[in-house]
């Protein structure tokens, strides 16, 4: 599902409709500062694709950070998408 919609997304553009913003401060301690979500299957699916904003030529760009699950039952041990995003954005 995720390479689908990569693979679709980088040859036709993401749905600007389908973009939500991401808190820039999570409850769970994630900062995604700059940062959209995108829900698999849309509208509301268990998935999502979390991208960094970014200006790139003058004009904004999205930029792939993270796809996963976006919310695990609370006993679970697994990193959500938002937590994947955090991480790999505090280490770029």
């Amino acid at each position: 599902m995720a390479r689908a919609a990569r693979k679709e997304f980088e040859g036709v553009g993401v749905p600007v409709e389908s973009l939500l913003a991401c808190d820039a401060e999570g409850p769970d301690g994630t900062e995604l500062w700059h940062c959209v979500k995108l829900r698999l299957p849309p509208p509301n699916g268990k998935f999502g694709m979390v991208f960094r904003i970014e200006l790139r030529d003058g004009k904004p760009t999205l930029v792939f950070a993270a796809f996963g699950i976006r919310h695990h039952p609370p006993e679970a041990k697994a990193p959500t998408v938002y937590e994947i995003a955090h991480d790999r954005l505090q280490s770029s």
